[in-house]
């Protein structure tokens, strides 16, 4: 028996009545445009149709972060300007009067617009606010702009702007709807803890269903910025409109692969990037390239809309993806170990390298409890159990913290534990160029680990004069790279053991009458 169709109430989505309202009642803002009619884009419609979705049952909203990533001139922060226009006097929300469906704002809708700073959001969008409606006939009359706080003059309704590096400046707000621009800057933990502010904030008026849009310059890599950890939520690999749970994550760049030294290629890879901004000077970004006070990692991101790092960064992003490959090790392989240990505050790895074909195999990651210390005693578990598992050639272990450990593994397995001091940069210069340089030939083998690949993206190059050293981003960086000291001492263990005639010993035991 056929089972009934569901009669919805709803449609899947109102975006569609939110982007005519806007091209309706808003004109353009500051710039050559000024009060012109506001006709959307194919990508600006199609945004706004994934981030006013909505239950076709109930009515209610589906997202609660919409994230807008662009490069630089396609105008994102005007859409967000519009967006919260819109918020306030427009079909943004789907009601239920009895058999009767009607849309309009949130009852007394309280708009917030974030910033690092004050300064940046009043140069930006809080100032865009200000003139848009200035431009546009049917909203000029009806708000009271100030300079910190636009009002609505005919029923409640409030803008006002905010600068998140005060996070307690936040605390206590009940918006229906944040602007958060420029995500990529959001930085530290003072910006972090202003981000979580504002998610909870959002939680204080269920009735009036808020959200967060952010438009946003794509971020730079290794800089642990909110935007960043909302990439990794939606998926690193993230290359267009992406809906994860309640996160909407609208991101556009340009290829990877284009050489930008070919004056044809890059003007390829500026128009993708820019997709159906129209608008953008095509020419002129083509000859910022050419600017020796760019950097070329500030032109990808901010131009291709492409998540690169810094040139500080030890290891290039794209290079790491291409030695990822799909290897298992199994046991009785010939490896070598690497070894990075702590007590209570970074984190302790144990890390395999197949002497065969230089593949990375993490064994083991430790992470000290709170107000704790690692577990030495399952450190020294994971240590013996790949010793009996797999032909272990050599283990090179940094002792720091340690050396009673150490000791013990050197009387448990002899000569093949050889103290490797991360310390010293005699050595530990060397064995960083191996690293990379394998990285950078596609000698070196990694399994997609997600571990690993943070640890070793978190890395960034510090001068120490003629040696070459790695650190955190930033002091205060909660993120780790130990499992990189780990695997750059498995590998150079690896160098070591190949040296030493481990592939020449397995070939004669394979061949051998």
């Amino acid at each position: 028996m056929a089972q009934p169709r569901k009669r919805y109430k709803f449609p899947a989505t109102i975006g569609d009545y939110v982007a005519d309202w806007i091209e309706s009642e808003c004109r353009h803002g500051p710039g050559d445009v000024y009060g012109e009619h506001v006709v959307l884009t194919s990508e600006e419609r199609a945004f706004l149709l994934d981030a006013y979705a909505i239950d076709r049952m109930t009515g209610r909203r589906l997202i609660d972060i919409g994230v807008y990533e662009r490069p630089k001139g396609t105008r994102k922060s005007e859409l967000g300007v519009w967006t919260a226009l819109a918020e306030m006097r427009g079909p943004t929300r789907a009601y239920l009067e009895g058999t009767e469906k009607t849309l309009g704002p949130p009852m007394d809708p309280y708009i917030t617009v974030l910033a690092t700073t004050e300064g940046q959001a009043d140069a930006t969008a809080f100032g865009a606010l200000r003139v848009v409606i200035a431009a546009s006939p049917t909203l000029v009359g009806a708000f009271d702009v100030g300079m910190d706080r636009i009002l609505m003059k005919d029923r409640p309704g409030k803008i006002e702007l905010l600068a998140s590096g005060k996070p307690a400046a936040l605390d206590g707000a009940r918006p229906t709807f944040s602007l958060a621009e420029e995500l990529h800057l959001w930085v530290g933990p003072t910006l972090s803890e202003a981000w979580a502010t504002n998610k909870r904030n959002l939680k204080k008026r269920l009735q009036a269903q808020p959200w967060v849009f952010s438009p946003t310059t794509a971020y730079r890599h290794g800089a642990h910025s909110v935007l960043e950890s909302l990439h990794e939520q939606a998926g690193r690999h993230a290359t267009s409109r992406k809906t994860l749970g309640r996160l909407l994550y609208d991101r556009r760049q340009a290829a990877e692969g284009y050489d930008l030294g070919d004056p044809v290629q890059l003007r390829a890879a500026v128009v993708e990037a820019g997709g159906d901004a129209y608008w953008r000077d095509i020419d002129g970004i083509v000859g910022e390239y050419s600017d020796p006070r760019v950097p070329e990692s500030e032109f990808r991101r901010y131009w291709l809309g492409q998540v690169v790092a810094a040139e500080d960064a030890f290891i290039d992003p794209a290079e790491w993806r291409e030695c990822e490959q799909a290897v298992t090790l199994e046991p009785g392989e010939t490896i070598t170990l690497g070894f990075d240990g702590s007590l209570s505050d970074d984190h302790t790895a144990l890390v395999a390298c197949r002497v065969a074909d230089g593949a990375i195999f993490p064994l083991g990651h430790w992470v000290p409890s709170e107000g704790g210390q690692i577990d030495q005693a399952d450190v020294d578990a994971a240590v013996q159990h790949a010793f009996d598992t797999y032909n272990v050639w050599s283990m090179f272990p940094d002792p720091p913290y340690w050396w009673d450990w150490v000791a013990k593994w050197q009387a448990d397995f002899g000569d093949r534990v050889k103290p490797f001091n991360t310390n010293s940069k005699a050595k530990m210069s060397p064995a960083l160029d191996a690293f990379r340089t394998a990285v950078r030939s596609r000698a070196l083998i990694q399994p997609g680990n997600p571990t690993l690949t943070a640890h070793v993206l978190n890395a960034v190059q510090k001068d120490r004069g003629d040696y070459l050293a790695v650190a955190k981003s930033t002091p205060w960086s909660r993120d780790k790279i130990d499992m990189l000291v780990a695997a750059t001492l498995a590998y150079v263990a690896r160098n070591d053991a190949v040296a030493g005639g481990a592939l020449v010993v397995k070939s004669r035991k394979a061949y051998s009458w």
